[in-house]
């Protein structure tokens, strides 16, 4: 029998993954760590999402690092807060999913990938809503050298950043570049606006 058209694929994978934002990046990473054969797909030239231009901060109540820290998180709180967010919208089987899932997709990241944690102390985003806690859910992501990544480093979407060396709008791939050419860079958050800057400087 031949395949219709629409049968014939130029190549086959256990998992395809379309877009490559946190939750698309962190879906092909797990598929990866248990064996499958994955495919991450993005539509743009970058990967990233909006993730890459943000904080990165991810929202895991009962995450290890807020359990080391003593922080106590009572569950019906924890489940408050969602409800109150989303109102008529939420999903109950699906966040209770989620909530029951986070802590060891934040543990299996830190231990099995060099994407590595530390505790933060961000409250919610809406420290006024019912459930809400001051501290302990966002377990924030340590910086990671994008030199590691080599020429790959051009694929990551760029955020804005400050230069040391002017007044300047740059990316970081042109901070790539500048490192490459022997300009130090140090990222830095700013303030709460989710964006991070590179303090450049001339080694």
């Amino acid at each position: 029998m031949t395949a219709s058209p629409a049968q014939q694929w130029d190549d086959e994978t256990d998992i395809l993954v379309v877009g490559s934002g946190a939750g698309g990046l962190s879906a092909a990473v797990f598929a990866s760590l248990r064996g499958a054969r994955t495919i991450l797909c993005e539509k743009t030239a970058q990967v990233g999402g909006t993730t890459a231009t943000s904080g990165g901060i991810v929202w895991a109540p009962g995450n290890s690092f807020a359990r080391e820290a003593g922080i106590v998180d009572r569950p019906d709180n924890v489940r408050a807060y969602p409800r109150a967010e989303f109102g008529n919208h939420i999903d109950e089987e699906l966040t209770e999913a989620f909530i029951e899932a986070a802590p060891e997709a934040i543990a299996t990241l830190h231990r099995e990938t060099d994407v590595k944690f530390i505790p933060a102390n961000f409250p919610d985003y809406h420290s006024d809503l019912p459930g809400a806690a001051d501290k302990g859910r966002a377990p924030e992501a340590m910086r990671f050298d994008g030199r590691r990544l080599g020429r790959d480093f051009r694929l990551v979407r760029p955020a804005e950043v400050v230069t040391a060396l002017g007044e300047k709008s740059a990316d970081f791939s042109e901070a790539a570049i500048l490192s490459e050419e022997g300009v130090q860079t140090t990222p830095r958050r700013t303030g709460t606006d989710g964006f991070f800057v590179s303090v450049l400087r001339r080694s």
